[in-house]
């Protein structure tokens, strides 16, 4: 298996190369708007982006050559069920890190040009931009003007204690511009600076006044996926020790089935490359050691089941139906089966046979790190894995880290 694995692994590899080479363009359906307010229908390089684009990639058609395109050069672009829209604004750029907070409630704020996202319009609008720095601003449209919702978070002083205050004139900012509806003057009061609370008092502002909603950007929420894993082990147990003879005794590898289940939580936004996967698994290994000195020779036969709940952060490096990713995380293994026995024939004087524990006491419950690399395509994904766990042994003096080779099949249900 360990041949199996490492042949795997170069081939998931050269998977990879050849996958980032040819499917990291993306280019679906779209529609750009020039400033001469003329539609373009052609394809966009669709990144599903977290970060609102600084630019774009466009084509009349997949033959054509691709054109680059910033927030100047049109006034709108389509792609997916998304929008953006060129604003030159006010980007608020204050440090929001707890430990960077200013003792300042005033914005420090520059001018750009960039794409917003439209999240809905209408009669009454609402942006969005989200910056490299990962800083989120908020927008409504009055007339031709993009006005930022002015929100800060800042330091003060009170009784010589640092606290957290914040600058909130965004509630007052809304107040005027949805003032149609009076009765949302309650929810206003209590709206926190975000996504989702913003677009739920703009769908009550359009329920309340009854216009239509031109367009509103889908609210993108985790999404699950479930499946069945199965797959070989192979286990490499060794004891160290400076006091037992257990570190002399050579231990053979154990090959074993595994297999169970998996519960990936696919996170918003780019394209859903970033996911947090979660697994239990059915993994076991069987191990015999073989000791001998001028007083005894004995038979060590270890051997462990568990039932492993592993937590994976996963990254998917493209978005193509083919494509690689690599896992990285920690294991959890709860011990469900024992095998801890001895079996010694003293040499000298008279000689006797004895069966007893090899390791008096055993640790039940095995912490471990995981990193693996697969490739998936469709519903189907093969994995190559290593994993590196503390092993049975709650000894200060005794060591028996267990280190672990997976090739696992999945399937997504």
């Amino acid at each position: 298996m360990n041949k199996i694995f490492f042949q795997l692994t170069f081939t998931l590899l050269v998977v990879s190369v050849y996958n980032q080479s040819f499917s990291q363009e993306n280019y679906l359906e779209g529609y750009v708007i020039n400033n001469n307010q003329d539609t373009v229908y052609g394809f966009i390089d669709y990144r599903n982006w977290n970060i609102n684009p600084q630019l774009i990639k466009f084509k009349e058609r997949l033959d054509s050559i691709t054109t680059i395109i910033y927030p100047a050069g049109i006034t709108e672009f389509g792609v997916e069920d998304e929008i953006y829209v060129t604003g030159t604004v006010e980007v608020e750029v204050s440090p929001r890190s707890v430990g960077q907070l200013e003792y300042n409630p005033t914005l420090k704020t520059k001018t750009e040009t960039v794409f917003l996202q439209t999240l809905i319009s209408g009669v009454k609008s609402l942006y969005f931009l989200k910056d490299p720095k990962g800083h989120e601003n908020f927008y409504i449209k009055r007339d031709a003007a993009f006005d930022l919702l002015i929100y800060k978070k800042y330091l003060r002083l009170i009784d010589t204690e640092r606290v957290i205050a914040e600058n909130k004139r965004y509630l007052g900012q809304l107040n005027l511009y949805l003032a149609e509806c009076p009765s949302l003057n309650s929810t206003l009061s209590n709206l926190s600076y975000n996504k989702k609370s913003f677009t739920k008092v703009f769908q009550e502002y359009y329920r309340c006044s009854g216009h239509n909603i031109d367009f509103q950007k889908r609210i993108e929420i985790i999404k699950i996926e479930k499946g069945l894993k199965f797959g070989g082990t192979a286990t490499f147990f060794n004891i160290r020790s400076t006091s037992s003879y257990l570190a002399d005794a050579a231990f053979n590898q154990s090959y074993n089935i595994t297999a169970g289940v998996f519960f990936n939580a696919v996170l918003p936004r780019n394209q859903g490359r970033w996911s947090i996967n979660n697994e239990i698994l059915f993994s076991s290994f069987d191990v015999t050691g073989h000791y001998e000195d001028f007083q005894m020779n004995a038979i060590i036969d270890i051997g462990y089941s568990y039932l492993k709940i592993n937590n994976l952060l996963k990254y998917k490096f493209s978005a193509a139906k083919i494509h690689t990713y690599l896992n990285i995380g920690i294991s959890n293994g709860i011990m469900i089966v024992e095998k801890n026995n001895k079996v010694s024939k003293k040499l000298i004087g008279f000689s006797t046979v004895t069966e007893e524990r090899a390791l008096e006491d055993i640790r039940k419950h095995e912490q471990g790190w995981i990193l693996g690399y697969g490739v998936q395509y469709s519903n189907f994904s093969i994995e190559t894995r290593f994993e590196s766990g503390n092993g049975i042994s709650p000894y200060i003096n005794i060591s028996t880290k267990s280190k672990r080779l997976y090739l696992l099949l999945s399937y997504k249900l």
